[in-house]
């Protein structure tokens, strides 16, 4: 007997119009962060600033919530494809947004897309134990969704050709210095910290049983913990933080204890930074540290800042966040009126045991808080 053709994938592709899919779409904005960490945690370390997480946060949402849509109609699905009008589909954007640069990473950034939705979706519909109605609703949700993916993608590519056309040559990187790295490191004494100005003179090299501080470097009283303060500048890129969330991490595999990752950045598009204020910033995050008793503090550049605190868990973290946050706020409005102040969080084990991870998570997260401020201000008409 001879095989039936299978039935084209559109066609076995149908709309689910049966199910509720509006309490999903009412959770786009959590869905929108869970791709950004996707994307972020797919990229080779030094290259995870290229998701364009303000673009991201801003506009996902909306094409998440299309591609819902299109679940369950064709009428949102033809919406969701632009209608036939040239540039009017929101997939066009998800180059720009996933900071892909070729066919190969945008196809990935889909993928993340449609793995993202997949989970949400099982959470959503799926059961311990599904009836044989539920169970081919999923198969039919599955492959729904992959055919959705699926049309977005020619439209997705001609997002990169339209970025690549309006992109200016680039011109070489200015050459910059970089900064000495000054790490102290153990205790100084009994049950104390070392704490280096990271900011000082080159020190001279340490021996093994030895820390070598250059002059002004103070010393602080520990309940016997340990203390980092790191000047991470120059071309080092992501991974200055990423080492100091792995040695906590390697000390989480001894001790079991929590730990959370903030990340804190201050911000004003339209004035230059000013050394004085970073250095009333800086002196209150070395404060927190000191306080915390064991962790450490990295500067990515100045007004942008990683903290890592042992023993905080996701209640400790939340709290630390919106101290900072006010704390932070009257230093840099008192000189800035327009600075604005955004903190983001992680907590191992919670959001993952891998450094990539609580990264991604903390960078999610703060940009996630300065868009819920700004949304905030607005409706206050600040």
């Amino acid at each position: 007997m001879p095989e039936q053709p299978s039935e084209p994938a559109a066609r076995r592709a149908r709309p689910l119009a049966e199910l509720a899919l509006e309490p999903l779409r009412g959770r786009v904005s959590e869905l929108a962060r869970r791709w950004a960490v996707a994307l972020i945690l797919e990229r080779p370390t030094e290259t995870m600033g290229s998701v364009a997480l303000e673009d991201l946060g801003r506009e996902a949402p909306a094409l998440l919530d299309g591609l819902l849509g299109a679940l369950s109609s064709d009428g949102e699905l033809e919406a969701l494809l632009g209608g036939g009008r040239a540039g009017s589909s929101p997939a066009q954007r998800i180059a720009a947004m996933s900071g892909a640069a070729g066919a190969g990473e945008l196809v990935a950034a889909v993928e993340a897309l449609r793995g993202v939705l997949s989970d949400a979706l099982v959470d959503e519909f799926g059961l311990a134990a599904p009836d044989p109605v539920r169970a081919r609703q999923l198969t039919d949700l599955a492959d729904r969704l992959a055919h959705i993916c699926a049309v977005i993608l020619p439209i997705a590519l001609a997002g990169i050709e339209t970025l690549a056309a309006a992109a200016p040559e680039s011109p070489a990187a200015a050459a910059r210095p970089a900064a000495p790295v000054i790490v102290a490191s153990g205790r100084h004494g009994r049950g104390g910290a070392l704490i280096i100005d990271e900011r000082a003179a080159e020190p001279a090299p340490a021996g093994p049983e030895e820390l070598y501080a250059p002059p002004g470097a103070v010393s602080e009283p520990s309940p016997g913990g340990e203390i980092e303060i790191r000047d991470e500048r120059g071309d080092e890129g992501p991974a200055a933080w990423i080492r100091s969330i792995g040695r906590q991490l390697e000390r989480f595999e001894e001790d079991r204890r929590p730990f959370a990752v903030v990340l804190i950045e201050c911000r004003d598009d339209a004035a230059g930074q000013a050394d004085l204020l970073w250095d009333a910033v800086e002196e209150r995050l070395r404060e927190e540290v000191r306080a915390a008793g064991s962790g450490t503090m990295t500067r990515e550049r100045a007004g942008r800042y990683w903290l890592v605190v042992a023993g905080t868990d996701r209640l400790g973290a939340a709290g630390l966040a919106a101290q900072l946050t006010r704390a932070l706020e009257s230093i840099v409005r008192g000189q800035r009126p327009g600075m604005s102040v955004a903190v983001g969080t992680a907590v191992c084990p919670e959001d993952g045991r891998k450094a990539s991870a609580l990264a991604a998570h903390a960078d999610v997260g703060l940009y996630a808080a300065r868009a819920e401020r700004q949304a905030s201000e607005g409706r206050m008409g600040v």
